[in-house]
């Protein structure tokens, strides 16, 4: 049986999480050059490229435990480990912009993405069913 957080606000924002992980997977692999002009981050002849894909790679693979979480023992941990993932990214990002490794606007780009997760994944976290025993 899928699990899914149990209101339809909720639920919403769990599916355009998974929806956005996976669009970041498959754009990071398949175009990273066009995906970091997007992000306005500077990727000719840094590792930004490879930078990229290895974070659209763990992006898909939070994707895909986010759309089995049935399969875990303690699916709420598993959602509550996204959340953590995406506060570090954007305090990354963040940094990153204050270092002036990215543009201001790159970094307020990325900023608003992991950040946006962070609030999808939250609520999602908040409107799960408990996994009573292995609960955080």
């Amino acid at each position: 049986m899928k699990i899914m957080p149990k209101t339809p606000f909720a639920r919403f924002f769990f599916k355009g999480l998974i929806t956005g992980r996976t669009f970041i997977f498959v754009s990071s692999l398949v175009a990273p050059q066009r995906m970091l002009r997007i992000l306005q981050v500077p990727g000719d002849g840094t590792p930004a490229p490879m930078v990229l894909r290895m974070f659209g790679v763990r992006n898909g693979a939070l994707a895909l435990g986010l759309s089995h979480l049935h399969h875990f023992r303690a699916p709420r941990r598993f959602v509550a480990i996204n959340v953590i993932c995406d506060l570090i990214d954007a305090l990354a990002f963040i940094d990153a912009g204050r270092r002036k490794e990215v543009s201001r606007t790159g970094a307020t780009v990325t900023t608003a993405i992991a950040a946006s997760a962070v609030a999808a994944g939250a609520l999602a976290y908040a409107n799960l069913p408990s996994d009573s025993k292995n609960d955080f």
